[in-house]
C-alpha cells in the first residue's frame, strides 16, 4: 500500500540507492534517487519531495550531508522530514541544523520507513 508522499534518497553508492528505493517504493508513492548533491538539488527543484534520506559521506569531492541538509532545509521548505544515514558511528556526527534523525548503516529499512511515515519520534 503506497502513501501519497515523495522521498529523495541521496547516496553515492548505487547499490544503497537501489535497495532503499525498492523497499520504500512499496510504501511511498514517489521515490527519487540521486548519486550527487547536484542531482539531488535538481530533484528538489523539480519535484519538491517531502522526505530526504541523505548519506553523511558522499566522497571527498562533496560536502558532508550535514552541510547539505542545513542549506537545503533553508532553500527547500518542502522538506518535512530529513534523516542522515551513515556508516560512521552515528554518535560521532555532530548534530546539524535541519537533521531530524540519523540512521546507522547497514540500514534497518523497516525502522526508516516507520520513522518517515510514522510520528517522527
Amino acid at each position: 500500500m503506497s502513501i501519497e508522499h515523495t522521498l529523495l534518497i541521496l547516496d553515492d553508492r548505487a547499490d544503497v540507492r537501489r535497495g532503499v528505493q525498492r523497499f520504500m517504493s512499496l510504501f511511498v508513492s514517489q521515490v527519487f534517487v540521486a548519486g550527487t548533491p547536484e542531482e539531488a538539488e535538481a530533484v528538489l527543484r523539480e519535484h519538491a519531495p517531502e522526505f530526504l534520506l541523505c548519506d553523511y559521506w558522499l566522497g571527498p569531492e562533496h560536502p558532508p550531508g550535514t552541510a547539505l541538509v542545513e542549506r537545503w532545509r533553508h532553500d527547500f521548505p518542502c522538506l518535512a522530514r530529513v534523516a542522515l544515514m551513515t556508516g560512521t558511528k552515528a554518535t560521532a556526527i555532530l548534530p546539524a541544523q535541519g537533521v531530524d534523525r540519523i540512521f546507522q548503516k547497514p540500514l534497518r529499512l523497516a525502522e526508516v520507513k516507520d520513522w518517515f511515515l510514522g510520528d517522527g519520534a
